[in-house]
């Protein structure tokens, strides 16, 4: 609420939305959505985008520092944890169960082929 008062138009806050946590998807352990308009309603100019899509990133960040409102940007990002590399993709738990070397390699291994691709 202080920023939007204040009208701190310098100020970019990021937010990932992943839906994890260590109890569960957070959609199940504490509602939280419409997020975008409860940011909106504090006063903030709020996009929302796929933060796994590095244009997309990138346009958000451009479009919040070209915004000519007198107000703060907050960029909401629907993420995926461990995108592009399928065992991590479905993890339930990526927030707190640590990736072993052997893991490790392997999600290399697979982010190098799908950059070859």
């Amino acid at each position: 609420m202080g920023a939007a008062h204040h009208g701190l138009s310098n100020l970019i806050c990021l937010v990932d939305i992943n839906n994890q946590q260590a109890d569960g998807p957070s959609s199940k352990v504490m509602g939280f959505e419409p997020l975008a308009d409860k940011w909106a309603s504090f006063g903030w100019h709020v996009q929302r985008v796929d933060g796994n899509d590095l244009p997309a990133v990138l346009a958000a960040f451009d479009a919040a520092r070209n915004l000519q409102e007198d107000k703060p940007r907050v960029i909401l990002f629907n993420t995926l944890m461990g995108k592009g590399v399928p065992f991590l993709e479905t993890r339930d738990k990526n927030h707190f169960i640590r990736v072993d070397p052997p893991e490790w390699q392997q999600a290399l291994s697979i982010l190098d082929q799908s950059q070859q691709a």
